[in-house]
């Protein structure tokens, strides 16, 4: 089974993608990743400086260590991937579309009805003005814990997605798990991985 390996990085303030790119890979754990992506935060609730590099693992994650001087490592997750959704057949996966990273976990006793509803949910927002699809993943376990990262055909695309009814309607229907949701985490990211 692979793994979402989520990677949260402090980068200072002008320092360039290829900079932070270049000592991401020369780490031999971080080659192993397929589809890996360097992403940095446009909207939501982000700090500037925390980007993140992601992509799946299909194999343990052997130590690493970034210089923590200029590149400290903020977080550090692997979610088992659970499934995608991709009504319109676009290649997401290692794609350098923009996309947008919901974190999230949630306690007992709303764990069931919580998944039944997600399910719903991811794929209506996967519908929705500008958007292309979703990688989803989760961790079991009580209480679980979810990482979906949302595709969108553009800057324009995300623009158009968050103005939409179908997002204000899907983020009003998720006020009733709120109480038993924590750890919430989402913000918009462009992709910054410098060209190969």
């Amino acid at each position: 089974m692979t793994e979402l390996l989520l990677l949260r990085i402090g980068v200072p303030r002008g320092t360039t993608a290829e900079t932070v790119w270049d000592e991401l890979r020369r780490q031999p754990a971080l080659q192993r990743v397929v589809g890996a992506r360097l992403y940095q935060p446009t909207r939501g609730f982000f700090e500037p400086t925390e980007w993140i590099f992601c992509g799946d693992l299909d194999a343990p994650l052997a130590p690493f260590a970034l210089p923590s001087d200029r590149l400290p490592i903020r977080k550090l997750d692997l979610y088992p991937f659970r499934g995608e959704i991709n009504p319109y057949g676009v290649d997401l996966l290692g794609s350098s579309m923009p996309m947008q990273l919901v974190t999230i976990t949630v306690v007992e006793p709303m764990i069931e009805r919580f998944e039944a509803w997600y399910a719903e949910h991811a794929d209506v927002l996967c519908r929705a003005p500008g958007a292309t699809g979703a990688r989803r993943y989760w961790q079991e376990g009580v209480p679980r814990r979810y990482a979906s990262l949302y595709y969108y055909e553009s800057e324009d695309g995300v623009e158009r997605y968050f103005a939409s009814e179908t997002r204000a309607r899907a983020a009003e229907s998720r006020l009733v798990f709120d109480p038993w949701l924590v750890d919430q985490h989402h913000a918009y990211y462009r992709d910054v991985t410098p060209a190969r």
